[in-house]
């Protein structure tokens, strides 16, 4: 495709790496004898489901460009699918939808790392997301974290020290109060996961947010912060 005729290029190819592409045929006919529609169906991982449905238009261009019409078959419409994650189900919680599926989002964002996964979080005490990183680090996955020294962060602390050679932060400032509060993962360099969930159990019934991005300069913002504080606590350890 025309990098001029698509402003949105960079995001897309970024979203596609993570996609699945079915045609998904209907029994709708069209104006033509013995010809139905069929919709071409974009199956995105669910961290990159918003982003998306933002530029749905572009791939509406695209995918009418494409698409080869045949004597059976012709194009309705494009449609965004969520692409489910395998081995896992959705805990039903009672809050609204927006934070029902944060938890496996972030469980989906971890299993399409292929590189990297950088995470800095002030608590961190959830089990199944540990796992999640752990099986990354089998596959070569590169895994660093960064957290709180805290009481709360007792209960996976010598593991995530020995699996990821963590940082636990001291708390600092006059009385010792103040704590690391960053909430995001890095993954690949190419998304950041962030907001106001904390990778523990409590998350799982409070009223938090969350948010992916794949803006590249956003991304590297980031990447950036997370270097600065690995650093830093690197020469403080």
């Amino acid at each position: 495709m025309d990098g001029d005729e698509y402003s949105d290029r960079d995001k897309m190819l970024s979203i596609l790496r993570y996609s699945e592409i079915d045609f998904e045929r209907t029994t709708n006919f069209t104006r033509k004898t013995y010809q139905c529609y069929e919709d071409i169906a974009i199956r995105v991982k669910i961290p990159l489901l918003k982003e998306e449905k933002e530029i749905l238009n572009s791939f509406e261009k695209l995918g009418n460009y494409i698409y080869r019409e045949t004597e059976e078959y012709d194009l309705r419409k494009v449609i965004i699918r969520p692409k489910p994650v395998e081995n896992e189900k959705l805990d039903i919680v009672n809050h609204t939808a927006e934070f029902d599926q944060i938890k496996e989002e972030i469980i989906q964002g971890i299993r399409i790392a292929k590189y990297s996964i950088w995470v800095c979080f002030a608590w961190f005490t959830d089990r199944e997301i540990y796992n999640e990183l752990v099986q990354k680090k089998k596959e070569g996955i590169q895994v660093r974290v960064i957290t709180t020294n805290d009481r709360n962060n007792m209960r996976l602390k010598e593991e995530l020290i020995k699996e990821f050679n963590a940082f636990f932060v001291e708390g600092f400032g006059a009385y010792g109060n103040n704590l690391v509060h960053n909430k995001f993962c890095v993954v690949d360099f190419e998304f950041v996961m962030h907001g106001s969930y904390n990778w523990s159990y409590a998350a799982l019934y409070n009223d938090e947010t969350w948010v992916t991005s794949i803006d590249k300069e956003f991304v590297s913002k980031f990447a950036e912060e997370f270097k600065k504080l690995y650093l830093q606590y690197d020469v403080e350890n």
